[in-house]
């Protein structure tokens, strides 16, 4: 507003004019959050990255050490063939903290791992502990490192891992008893003639078939109708039958498909002959 000649005169500024002020306004306040979120941003990435890569390391040092007790294993398994046959007198159980220490860098060296993750390298991870215990047959193996991270205006950061894994070895099972005649268990069924040495055996753990019925008078002409479910009766369209059966049925739900399977001492059996299929071994 100004005075001209005594009279007032408003200067107004003109409407486009005043929506390009406030646009760069908008535009200059804009710039300046951006300039105070996009670094937050992408310090958050880099960190979210790490967490990733540090994640993905730790999962591939827990592999190189399942690795290694399997291995530990495999070489209880020799040592105590060795020390059975008394071919060579060898200190020790077998199982030892360099040895898997060798084990565990040897996979480590052949694995993706990022080692500038790991404080010290594959070599800063230490074996603290490799031992074989008679007591179980069971092999205890433990870890211990540090992962480390750098994060942008915090420095480095790091915290310890320790892992464990207990592994069986392969030696095997003693039998408290020399196994004998006397005390071998073997399978009988109630009707059975004939004993079966292993409860797999295709005799008594019967595999139920489904088949049309025109195909009894083609491929199964020699099978007979089960004289609980099937005989003197008519199908269905379909029946049941067994790989090593004599029979057909119309009911799957029938007792002659069933075996009743006792779990006796051989010496119990009397003169029962032993089943041709399994009972040979």
């Amino acid at each position: 507003m100004s005075r001209q000649y005594g009279k007032r005169v408003y200067k107004t500024i003109p409407f486009f004019q005043r929506i390009f002020c406030i646009w760069n306004r908008q535009e200059g306040s804009a710039t300046v959050e951006a300039a105070l979120i996009l670094p937050l941003f992408i310090m958050a990435a880099v960190v979210f990255f790490w967490m990733g890569n540090l994640l993905q390391t730790r999962l591939i040092v827990y592999d190189a050490m399942q690795d290694t007790a399997q291995c530990l294993a495999e070489y209880q398994y020799a040592y105590s063939y060795v020390q059975d046959e008394k071919t060579v007198d060898l200190p020790g159980n077998g199982v030892n903290v360099l040895t898997a220490k060798e084990r565990l860098q040897h996979y480590l060296d052949i694995s993706p791992v990022d080692a500038s993750c790991i404080v010290g390298g594959t070599g800063g991870i230490l074996v603290t502990r490799s031992a074989y215990s008679e007591a179980d047959g069971c092999i205890d193996l433990k870890l211990r490192y540090k992962l480390q991270i750098n994060v942008p205006f915090f420095g480095e950061l790091t915290w310890k891992v320790q892992e464990q894994i207990r592994q069986r070895a392969f030696i095997g099972m003693q039998l408290e008893n020399n196994e004998t005649e006397e005390n071998r268990y073997v399978y009988i069924t109630e009707t059975g003639e004939v004993y079966h040495t292993s409860r797999t055996c295709y005799h008594i753990k019967l595999t139920i078939r489904q088949i049309p019925d025109g195909e009894l008078s083609d491929r199964y002409q020699n099978l007979s109708p089960c004289e609980r479910c099937a005989e003197g009766r008519t199908t269905d369209g379909t029946v049941y039958i067994t790989e090593t059966g004599d029979r057909y049925h119309l009911s799957v739900s029938c007792s002659g498909l069933k075996r009743t399977v006792m779990r006796v001492k051989q010496k119990n059996v009397g003169s029962i002959p032993p089943c041709s299929n399994c009972g040979n071994g």
